[in-house]
């Protein structure tokens, strides 16, 4: 399967006019994770930051986890900005990661409509009931400012994940439709797309997504084992709160609200 290498001259050219001229990109060999590098670097406000790498030698995930990078295959890219937020604002900037999720979901959809696509709270994205993406936000103080960097790992043209022993399996785009896809065309679109959101987001809220999430959440009704602090937790999946917190209820009917924990589907017995 032939590859075209990641340029940043294609992204920007596709990139939509209006985010054109506040939108750096750079594509790199390898980093050791593209969002280490970019929380190491200066950004100006009003600007974006786009960092993509053909491979990463200590990609991370979710809770520390190892992303699987192999070179030339697929996405790992990191979005950086800077901005000023209030501190209750500051509280709530955390859901943004779930926004994400619905924004590369919306791109993905629309170039593989016949896959079933869903978000798994708070930042897998799976197709078929495969995962094929992570999202990951990280933040900082930049004096006066915070910084955020939204990382994305996609798998786009890899075709074989045996070595990856995780649940669900992990799967690519191509082995999902059988073809291969422009990488460059993709990070456009999801740029397009998240930027596009992140407006909306804003001035508007996470609730104002609501809808959108309640047709791709993959945990909607299921029974799930949930683990905070070390400790396990049976219920069902209510969805999301107004602050992205997971909603679980209890076996006496209770509605327990979740901001951080590891969540599994239940084994069928």
């Amino acid at each position: 399967m032939s590859m075209t290498k990641l340029d940043p001259d294609p992204i920007h050219a596709q990139l939509a006019l209006m985010w054109q001229p506040c939108v750096a990109i750079q594509c790199f060999e390898s980093l050791a994770s593209t969002n280490s590098y970019a929380l190491s670097q200066v950004c100006r406000l009003h600007h974006w930051h786009v960092l993509v790498a053909e491979t990463q030698t200590a990609g991370r995930g979710r809770l520390g986890r190892t992303w699987h990078s192999p070179r030339g295959e697929n996405i790992y890219l990191s979005l950086s900005w800077v901005l000023a937020l209030s501190k209750e604002q500051q509280r709530g900037i955390a859901s943004l990661s779930l926004v994400a999720g619905l924004s590369v979901v919306h791109v993905l959809q629309e170039i593989a409509p016949a896959i079933c696509w869903q978000v798994k709270w708070p930042n897998d994205l799976w197709g078929n009931g495969h995962k094929v993406a992570g999202v990951l936000l990280e933040s900082q103080s930049a004096g006066a400012l915070l910084q955020l960097v939204l990382g994305l790992g996609l798998n786009v043209n890899g075709l074989d994940y045996s070595d990856i022993r995780r649940t669900p399996p992990a799967s690519s785009l191509a082995l999902l439709t059988g073809k291969a896809f422009d990488r460059n065309r993709l990070v456009a679109a999801v740029i397009n797309r998240f930027l596009t959101d992140y407006g909306q987001f804003m001035s508007e809220g996470l609730g104002s997504f609501q809808a959108r999430w309640e047709k791709v959440d993959a945990l909607a009704g299921q029974k799930l084992v949930f683990t905070f602090n070390n400790q396990q937790e049976t219920g069902i999946a209510r969805g999301i709160n107004a602050t992205g917190q997971l909603l679980i209820e209890r076996a006496e009917g209770s509605l327990v609200p979740y901001s951080v924990g590891e969540v599994q589907l239940q084994p069928q017995v």
